[in-house]
């Protein structure tokens, strides 16, 4: 990875959630489909406490609705952008310092976690380029033997529109799934398609079965 390329991309990145911090949740619903889907296969009993990585966690909203449904679990977001991660704060308030912790820094260049249950990618990796496969080699790395990963995001779009999403500084291709079909097994899959075909996103819950990749 080039350094001074990764600076500069975290550093248009925060400039972009500067401003768009403040209207995240009332405008990502128009087109961020399979966001609460996505939560309801974390198939796991209310009180068992785990640990979830989240990484491009954002303002909270995945965080807040995992800490009330699993209220013994260990949350840990990761996020670039600090204005995004005051919104964070502020909606998990009511948290303790044992259930949360929100680390503002690129999770590929952050300190491994190890024997975490399941890392969550929520319209993450397709922003992350061209470290996509870093984040998730981390990921791998940070889950347990039958750890899940767990990743909702763009799949493909026709091309003027995957043009303009370039302008927000997302690449809409398929070329995520066949990276995390490398490492872990897919335990499910669904390719839906959005607003008649103009893209399509995927959902993805693969499983760590083997420490030797």
């Amino acid at each position: 990875m080039n350094n001074k390329n990764s600076e500069e991309q975290i550093a248009i990145l925060q400039g972009y959630y500067q401003f768009h911090a403040r209207i995240y949740d009332l405008t990502r619903w128009l087109f961020l489909f399979g966001r609460n889907e996505v939560l309801q296969h974390i198939a796991l009993d209310s009180q068992t406490a785990f640990t979830l990585i989240e990484v491009g966690c954002g303002t909270g909203k995945n965080l807040f609705p995992l800490a009330t449904r699993f209220p013994r679990v260990n949350l840990i977001g990761y996020d670039i952008s600090p204005d995004m991660l005051q919104v964070a704060e502020k909606k998990l308030a009511h948290l303790n310092k044992t259930q949360l912790t929100l680390i503002p820094r690129p999770y590929n260049l952050s300190e491994p976690v190890r024997n975490c249950d399941v890392v969550l990618f929520s319209y993450t990796l397709s922003m992350i380029n061209p470290q996509y496969r870093e984040a998730i080699s981390q990921a791998y790395r940070d889950l347990k033997l039958g750890g899940r990963i767990i990743v909702v995001d763009f799949f493909d779009a026709t091309p003027l529109y995957k043009k303009f999403m370039l302008l927000n500084h997302v690449r809409m291709d398929s070329h995520l799934l066949p990276a995390l079909q490398e490492l872990f097994n897919t335990d499910y899959l669904s390719i839906r398609r959005a607003y008649l075909g103009v893209w399509q996103y995927f959902l993805f819950v693969g499983r760590k079965l083997s420490d030797h990749k």
